[in-house]
């Protein structure tokens, strides 16, 4: 039997990671686990709210990652 546990890690694309990160952690406690970027660099963190983690990104259209302004939709991918 393997050792690893399987789970899901939703991804969620902004247009400015740097304040979604901020806003995520005033408003639900957030933790950032890890975080790549900022100071105006663009931002990828892994979050975790209450042990739920999930992932802030900013948008990078060359990976396909769009945000909600460039898709007029949701921005959230299961990973």
């Amino acid at each position: 039997m393997s050792e690893f546990t399987t789970y899901l890690l939703p991804t969620l694309s902004v247009s400015d990671g740097a304040a979604a990160v901020e806003f995520y952690k005033k408003a639900f406690g957030a933790i950032v686990l890890m975080q790549i970027g900022g100071d105006g660099e663009p931002v990828v963190a892994d979050l975790s709210v209450g042990g739920a983690r999930f992932i802030v990104a900013d948008e990078a259209k060359e990976y396909e990652n769009y945000s909600p302004e460039t898709l007029g939709g949701t921005p959230v991918r299961m990973g």
